[in-house]
């Protein structure tokens, strides 16, 4: 699927790769931060109360612009302190000035590929469909195509755009925050090895459940649609003998599409409470740990504050994976509905040049036709007619009798079963 959609971003892909590297940037100075305040909170907590933790405190001393590290049952001066808070609290604002910017630059770019993806996407969908001949609308449908050229279009867009922000974001931020927790405190890292698989499981079962109940929504929006074409297309009638207030087949088919996208949206609903529960469920374990931790002289504040945070980043972007995969997933009947019509081959293919008709005589040579392509099912059987150049011919029948089939044939809008239909000789 992912495979499809990169197909569409032709001609942006400086835009799609430039959106990726900023979200990198993005995420990168967003996972800085907490380590950031745990330098902060560490140096105030030794200031107050020395620790025996033998730990080092990295600070800079504005006085000789040097870096200096101090051990942490050392004494803490006012100056040292001062320096430490400045430092950090500078460089919070400049991470947090430049994340800023670097996300609203990759929210731009992304905003740029993504139109640039459904121009691509559109525009090939209209190129093909100017290929089909009629057997192969009959085979979509208007409506349908209709549908896939709009809802499914914007559908692939979002997708698209998801893909080269949100995806490459949200992975990023897990893995960078797993490593900087990791990294700070082990000890406390066996909380995220439960919390974030057990999030995976229940993201995993409610896409695989949801995608069947979006692919049968959008057959019913095909089927609205539909409607309401035939309700366009004879409007006049319905007009002419007052029959607006009996015409229910709308209605029916609203109801249908409201059902089905309310099946969907019931499941959908469920990954909130249940992301939520494993989420607080695994920062009340990181407290009542880490407090422990605290009590026995293992950690200081400040670490447990910075994996408070990295305990939210990291839950947050598993929700946020989840939230995509279930974006993902309504986007999947979507994306395959697009690519089967750009799959799909014309039944007549145009010849490599036009012919110019001098004479105009019409023949048909034993011509059998059938709408399904059906030998038992023939709409025209063995139809023989030899209309001269200049001829007027009126043809009569009932409704049903194939009149318009028949002229069909004449302009290869269809293609006949078996036999020919001879244009000029």
């Amino acid at each position: 699927m992912i495979r499809k959609l990169l197909q569409g971003g032709k001609g942006y892909e400086k835009q799609s790769v430039m959106t990726v590297v900023l979200v990198l940037l993005e995420t990168a100075l967003e996972v800085i931060l907490p380590l950031f305040m745990s330098n902060i909170l560490n140096t105030m907590q030794l200031y107050s109360q020395p620790n025996p933790l033998k730990e080092n405190l990295i600070y800079l001393d504005f006085s000789s612009f040097k870096i200096i590290t101090a051990q942490a049952d050392s004494a803490i001066t006012s100056s040292m302190l001062t320096d430490t808070v400045v430092t950090y609290g500078v460089l919070m604002v400049l991470s947090a000035i430049l994340s800023l910017t670097f996300g609203a630059l990759a929210g731009r770019l992304a905003a740029v590929a993504g139109a640039g993806f459904s121009k691509n996407v559109r525009g090939r969908l209209f190129a093909k469909i100017q290929e089909f001949s009629f057997s192969n609308v009959d085979k979509f449908s208007t409506a349908s195509l209709v549908t896939r050229s709009t809802t499914d279009v914007n559908n692939a867009q979002q997708s698209y755009m998801m893909i080269i922000r949100t995806v490459i974001r949200a992975p990023s931020m897990l893995i960078f925050s797993a490593i900087m927790a990791v990294i700070k405190a082990p000890n406390l890292a066996w909380i995220f090895l439960v919390a974030v698989p057990l999030l995976g499981f229940v993201m995993f079962m409610i896409a695989r459940n949801v995608h069947p109940l979006f692919k049968q929504m959008l057959k019913k929006y095909d089927a609205m649609n539909a409607g309401v074409q035939e309700d366009l297309v004879a409007i006049r009638v319905v007009k002419a003998f007052v029959r607006e207030d009996y015409e229910e087949k709308y209605r029916a088919q609203t109801e249908e599409v409201r059902k089905s996208q309310l099946k969907a949206e019931k499941l959908m609903v469920l990954m909130n409470p249940l992301v939520s529960v494993i989420m607080y469920g695994a920062i009340i374990a990181l407290l009542v740990v880490g407090g422990i931790d605290i009590a026995n002289g293992r950690i200081q504040a400040g670490t447990l504050s910075a994996m408070m945070s990295y305990c939210t980043q990291i839950l947050m972007s598993v929700m946020m994976i989840c939230f995509i995969a279930v974006q993902l997933v309504m986007s999947r009947a979507s994306i395959d509905r697009l690519w089967e019509v750009l799959d799909a081959e014309p039944d007549i293919k145009d010849g490599a040049s036009g012919k110019t008709v001098d004479g105009g005589s019409v023949s048909f040579v034993d011509v059998d036709f059938s709408y399904s392509n059906n030998a038992d099912n023939l709409t025209l059987e063995h139809i023989n007619l030899d209309i001269k150049s200049g001829e007027m011919v009126g043809i009569i029948g009932g409704t049903g009798d194939g009149k318009s089939s028949l002229v069909q044939l004449i302009p290869r809008f269809y293609d006949v079963l078996n036999g020919k239909v001879l244009v000029d000789g």
